[in-house]
């Protein structure tokens, strides 16, 4: 692969799976317990996984490579050690590792604020590089509906809405740009839930000291 075709993006998610327990005879071994990879496994049967993948950015390919179980979601202080592992697992590979991508899960959350994320440092940093952190635009259409009927964030920026790679000279200025838009969006449409489920409580309230 050209150096162009090595630079990738760290995708990761979590699912719950059905708990199940089985052996194996062929490693001797009993599968379905939480598994971490190297960082060990333990006696508590697992019901969800976490799994890595890398994705490019300028070339067409994709590939999943590394999984975890975990009984509930992954706690946040070993899902940082996981992603600075898959980040240097990929890296000695040969890839380009430019950002990490995922969902607003509340560990996911945790995790990126000790890594020091914030809208106005959408980075961290890690042995000397610097990775961007986006989070995954896929889940924003759910949260537009949630978040309906005091949503007006979007029509005040409508010339941030479409994002094109040719006005951008890098694909760090690009992922910047495209970092600090989503973080910012995402915000803004916590606050508006928020606030929705305020004006919601008092309204209730209200109600039942009428009646």
């Amino acid at each position: 692969m050209t150096p162009n075709e090595k630079l990738c993006t760290l995708v990761f998610d979590e699912m719950s799976i059905k708990e199940a327990v089985c052996y194996d005879p062929k490693h001797d071994v009993v599968r379905g317990f939480e598994h971490y990879a190297h960082l060990g496994r333990s006696r508590y049967i697992a019901n969800h996984t976490c799994v890595f993948m890398a994705r490019r950015l300028t070339a067409n390919w994709k590939q999943p490579f590394g999984f975890v179980f975990s009984s509930g979601a992954v706690k946040d202080v070993l899902l940082k050690q996981l992603i600075l592992i898959a980040i240097t697992e990929l890296e000695q590979i040969g890839l380009c590792v430019k950002a990490v991508i995922c969902d607003q899960g509340s560990n996911n959350m945790d995790v990126t604020k000790s890594l020091g994320v914030s809208s106005a440092t959408p980075y961290f940093m890690h042995n000397g590089t610097q990775y961007f952190v986006i989070y995954n635009h896929r889940i924003a259409p759910k949260m537009c509906r949630t978040c309906s009927q005091t949503l007006t964030t979007t029509a005040s920026h409508p010339e941030h809405v479409f994002i094109h790679e040719k006005n951008y000279s890098s694909a760090t200025s690009l992922l910047l740009t495209a970092s600090k838009y989503v973080t910012e969006l995402f915000l803004q449409l916590e606050n508006a839930y928020i606030s929705q489920c305020v004006r919601r409580c008092f309204t209730r309230r209200l109600r039942k000291k009428k009646t």
